[in-house]
């Protein structure tokens, strides 16, 4: 049995949480981020991150800025931000 999605009907309505992202949320991704690893496209080791704490605001700027725009190209833009996944309502 194959899904016509071009034709469904029912419409689900995900728990996404569209309030602007906080710095705390961010605090808390950045904290989560592994020791050791390899940086990413933006050439920032995690470490940094971790201990430059004075990172946060922008980060969350930064993601705000990705999170408002709501377009493919933001989101593949922010791939290596991928720990800044937020949860649903």
């Amino acid at each position: 049995m194959t899904q016509d999605w071009n034709n469904d009907q029912t419409s689900t309505q995900l728990p996404v949480n569209m309030d602007p992202i906080s710095e705390a949320e961010v605090r808390k991704a950045v904290k989560q981020l592994k020791n050791g690893k390899a940086a990413g496209v933006d050439n920032i080791q995690p470490e940094l991150l971790k201990t430059a704490d004075s990172t946060i605001p922008y980060l969350t700027r930064v993601c705000n800025m990705a999170w408002n725009m709501k377009s493919p190209q933001s989101i593949g833009r922010m791939e290596s931000l991928s720990h800044f996944q937020r949860k649903g309502i």
